[in-house]
């Protein structure tokens, strides 16, 4: 049984009856609670709702980070490339550029995806990309691999 709440301005979303009791809600979800924060820290762990158009019960929540659950938004825009598909943001992360340029190659200039989603073959922005990558952290020590043969690749381009 789920009881139906106003959350923000647009929909009316379900949560579970068993939820509205706290310890209820504690037992369901703390131990993958901790797993996620142990693996991707307490600031980029939320609560995160699979199916948007369902409400908050334990069938329906997980943990997770804050660029899952962005890419988990109704709104987002799918781009299928070369066999990948990926969000706007994804995409735009992947090639190193922001989102509204990459909204903009699309929309407003009418490029046809294999030009607007191919890397750039200008050495100074790959570098550029890299540079801000590992400035952001993106290159945590499990990511050293990664990051090593993104050099090797600039190196050899």
């Amino acid at each position: 049984m789920h009881n139906r709440r106003k959350i923000g301005i647009y929909k009316q979303i379900s949560v579970s009856e068993r939820w509205t009791n706290f310890d209820c809600f504690y037992e369901d979800m703390h131990n993958s609670y901790c797993e996620h924060v142990a693996k991707f820290g307490e600031r980029d762990t939320t609560i995160d709702r699979i199916d948007n158009n369902e409400g908050y019960s334990k069938e329906n929540c997980r943990w997770a980070t804050m660029e899952v659950q962005g890419n988990n938004r109704s709104n987002n825009r799918f781009l299928s490339f070369n066999g990948e598909t990926l969000s706007l943001s994804q995409w735009s992360r992947k090639l190193g550029i922001t989102r509204q340029a990459l909204y903009s190659r699309i929309e407003t200039n009418g490029w046809p995806l294999e030009r607007a989603l191919s890397p750039s073959k200008n050495p100074k922005t790959k570098l550029e990309t890299l540079i801000k990558d590992v400035r952001s952290g993106k290159f945590g020590s499990k990511n050293k691999v990664e990051l090593l043969q993104r050099l090797e690749e600039f190196i050899i381009s």
